[in-house]
């Protein structure tokens, strides 16, 4: 993928640098992401796992292609998912949360269709992890004896991104914008990704997954 990606550097950088008609825009908004395999952003993974929300900031340069745009950018997102279960082990009632935060810089290519009055967006998405934090929280209360009952509480972060996650992943852009106002567009995206993030290939983190709402402000 690495070669991949300085392939299309190569191929667009020409075009970048010998423009004159170019824009600049920035993004920001609400992202909505999972990591399951085969399963919708908008669904949970299983009952006890749930998607995780953010928000995301996105720079951009705009190139006019006669009436469509080459859009290239950089993004930073955060993406993960979070669960939160009950279980009764060993006479104690312990209630467990724990996130996976993981956060990403994006260079998204994409190739804006300027239609009347809708905007349509295609494009690919290279990404790169360059922190993650595992976050756990336990409350248990232990009712082994009626005399000693007692509670415990923990909590701490960890990093395991050199241990679990492969750093790079590629995907692929699709959506919409449409001007609201001016030089303002609100953007709505869909992201799917296809290297599996997992070293351990275990089922709760496989592929990234997001919905991304934003605003989007043209630099005229």
């Amino acid at each position: 993928m690495k070669l991949l990606l300085l392939i299309i550097i190569l191929i667009i950088s020409p075009y970048i640098i010998w423009s004159q008609n170019y824009h600049l825009s920035i993004k920001t908004g609400f992202s909505h992401s999972t990591q399951a395999a085969n399963i919708s952003p908008v669904a949970h993974i299983r009952p006890i796992e749930k998607s995780i929300q953010s928000v995301f900031i996105n720079i951009q340069y705009n190139f006019p292609i006669k009436k469509n745009e080459l859009n290239v950018g950089l993004q930073l997102i955060e993406k993960g998912y979070r669960t939160e279960y009950d279980l009764f082990i060993n006479s104690t009632n312990e209630h467990t949360d724990y996130q996976n935060s993981l956060s990403y810089i994006e260079l998204p290519i994409n190739y804006l269709w300027v239609r009347k009055k809708i905007n349509f967006i295609t494009g690919v998405i290279f990404s790169y992890m360059y922190d993650c934090n595992y976050r756990i929280k336990q409350t248990g209360i232990n009712y082994g004896n009626p005399n000693i009952i007692f509670a415990t509480n923990f909590s701490d972060t960890y990093n395991i991104k050199n241990v679990r996650y492969n750093d790079l992943d590629f995907g692929v852009n699709i959506g919409f914008s449409k001007v609201i106002y001016e030089n303002i567009e609100l953007e709505l995206t869909a992201q799917k990704h296809f290297i599996r993030i997992d070293k351990l290939r275990q089922r709760d983190l496989i592929f990234n997954t997001s919905l991304l709402l934003g605003i989007r402000y043209y630099f005229l």
